[in-house]
């Protein structure tokens, strides 16, 4: 390839096992540790700078992954610091390159999963000069920088939809009629079996404000004897819900169109609340745009009556509050989950008509903002995907991308 050279590693790096943090000093200090897996326990020291590349070298799922450290962090024995020479490799440039690739054909293929030092020395990388890699680099950080960004402000805006919730129906303190916080402004208190709750408010079983509940736990399409087609509509489980969202929608199975009118007699709609229902257990999503998916296993989908609003139930089952109730009721020993029955039998409080209204009023744009910035962030990452493999082989140059 013109204007590419190949390099071997181990010519223009240099290398460092990460090492095991002293026990007495976990949870000490202002520094993270990180396996190349998780960010965890404070430490008092550091061993890696934001910014450096690292291989994971052993564990479970993860072996080859490159990855740059988000900030200052002490580096454990699972991964390998990967030091290169400024001259050379442009950092980013060189997570990038091996960002859809991985490096996990050097591992051993033993019992234990691992890649060593001297694996890596050996390995050859065929890269451009380094103005090519700066500019490289540059363009798909900027789509990466984007979507952190996106992801920044989305955090912000649950933070804020999970603030309001609490002090609306935990604390009580929804505006009255004179637009003051009701309960420290003398609002009248009744008690009833899950405390003191406003006047006019009631206690009903989750399944009083449920017009449908969807659920097909322990179930899968291909019992119908129809197999799994590779353009279809989408089937989602519970491993594809994950911090009040929907992930890894791109390495799900797909049904065709008669599995998913014989499978979903009830199909999701706009604002359908997912719940899981074990492995794990009480993880959330609201169904903001894309509904058109098969339901498969592990999941409840639970739509609100007219009694109440997405909004609130979505809230009151991602806070600690709903996420206790259904600890509470769940059952299991090797893998605890939570019951259609038990689920339904849930207590919660049941504001009045007008303050649901208001609140739905309240965050309906927070969600919107929510969902707009997460559709972006799609298109994002899909436009990386695309570009990054050509842009890192020469076959796309820079130039078609700025001009």
């Amino acid at each position: 390839m013109i204007g590419y050279k190949e390099i071997k590693l181990g010519n223009i790096a240099k290398f460092k096992y990460g090492t095991m943090p002293k026990k007495d000093k976990l949870g000490k200090g202002r520094f993270p540790t990180f396996s190349g897996y998780k960010y965890q326990f404070l430490y008092p020291e550091y061993n890696c700078e934001k910014g450096d590349v690292i291989v994971v070298a052993r564990g479970v799922g993860g072996t080859g992954d490159v990855k740059m450290v988000r900030e200052k962090c002490y580096l454990t024995n699972l991964s390998i610091i990967i030091k290169l020479n400024p001259e050379f490799v442009n950092n980013k440039y060189f997570y990038y390159y091996f960002l859809k690739t991985t490096l996990r054909y050097l591992d051993s293929g033993s019992a234990q999963s691992q890649i060593t030092i001297n694996d890596l020395e050996k390995i050859t990388i065929n890269i451009p000069d380094l103005p090519t890699q700066n500019a490289v680099a540059e363009i798909l950080s900027s789509l990466d920088d984007k979507i952190e960004l996106n992801n920044k402000i989305n955090k912000e805006l649950e933070n804020l939809a999970q603030t309001l919730f609490k002090q609306w129906f935990v604390d009580f303190e929804f505006p009255n009629e004179n637009g003051e916080p009701y309960k420290s402004s003398g609002g009248e208190m009744v008690d009833s079996e899950l405390g003191e709750i406003p006047k006019e408010w009631k206690i009903v079983p989750l399944n009083d404000i449920l017009e449908l509940i969807i659920d097909y736990r322990g179930k899968t399409p291909l019992k119908l004897g129809m197999t799994w087609v590779e353009n279809g509509i989408k089937a989602i489980s519970a491993k594809n819900v994950k911090n009040r969202s929907l992930v890894n929608l791109d390495n799900v199975h797909k049904g065709s169109p008669k599995l998913f009118e014989v499978w979903m007699k009830d199909k999701l709609n706009f604002a359908d609340i997912l719940l899981t229902s074990e492995a794990p257990l009480g993880e959330t999503a609201l169904l903001l745009n894309d509904h058109n998916y098969i339901l498969s296993q592990r999941l409840f989908a639970l739509r609100v009556n007219q009694k109440t609003s997405p909004y609130f139930l979505f809230e009151y089952l991602s806070s600690d509050l709903g996420k206790n109730e259904l600890e509470r009721r769940q059952s299991g020993s090797t893998v605890v989950g939570i019951k259609q029955k038990e689920l339904l039998e849930i207590k919660l409080v049941s504001p009045s008509n007008g303050i649901i209204r208001l609140h739905s009023d309240k965050v309906c744009n927070l969600y919107n903002l929510i969902e707009s910035n997460r559709l972006e962030n799609e298109q994002l990452i899909k436009l990386r995907d695309i570009i990054l493999p050509k842009l890192i082989s020469g076959e796309l140059e820079i130039k078609e991308i700025t001009n």
